[in-house]
């Protein structure tokens, strides 16, 4: 929807030598299933909008961005549980409060959460963000993973946060 975010997502691949392994397609997610056909993909990962309401300039990137202006959380489930093949994965990444309603669309739409984990930024703060990873056509069966700590409480990184990032700079362009 967002041809500037397109913009900026299309540098981000290039910069990232990603070009042969990813392209960005500026349009409505409404529409994806008329564009890409129904069942096409393995797995579909979004960071949805978080919030629903609030005071809002519907027209600002980043309104458009976190507030439910331009689709919905159950939007994206919707159109996702149709793009997936069975078996395919949707992941998102959503905030807590959410979690309930998240998780409802998902069953509404066939999508069974499979995997849970909470983000925290530091052992003894509340969780900031929730992962939730779901299967198409699956059987009921939910696995809620430790949290992933992103700092110490000095606010050093945690191994586990570095790991993810030598991971990810290790693998970059592969995928």
């Amino acid at each position: 929807i967002q041809k500037d975010m397109a913009e900026i997502a299309k540098k981000s691949i290039a910069l990232n030598s990603l070009s042969d392994n990813m392209s960005v397609v500026c349009e409505d997610l409404k529409n994806s299933v008329s564009i890409f056909g129904k069942r096409q993909f393995d797995l579909i990962t979004c960071n949805p909008p978080y919030i629903r309401d609030g005071i809002m300039n519907e027209t600002d990137a980043k309104t458009i961005a976190r507030h439910e202006v331009m689709c919905t959380l159950e939007d994206i489930i919707k159109v996702s549980s149709e793009l997936m093949k069975t078996t395919g994965r949707l992941a998102l990444v959503h905030r807590p409060s959410r979690i309930a309603e998240l998780l409802y669309l998902m069953k509404k739409y066939k999508i069974e959460p499979k995997r849970i984990r909470f983000v925290q930024k530091t052992p003894s703060s509340s969780p900031i963000l929730v992962l939730v990873e779901g299967l198409f056509g699956a059987k009921s069966d939910v696995n809620v993973l430790n949290p992933l700590i992103l700092y110490n409480e000095d606010m050093s990184e945690t191994d586990e946060l570095k790991e993810i990032y030598n991971f990810l700079q290790k693998n970059k362009g592969e995928n």
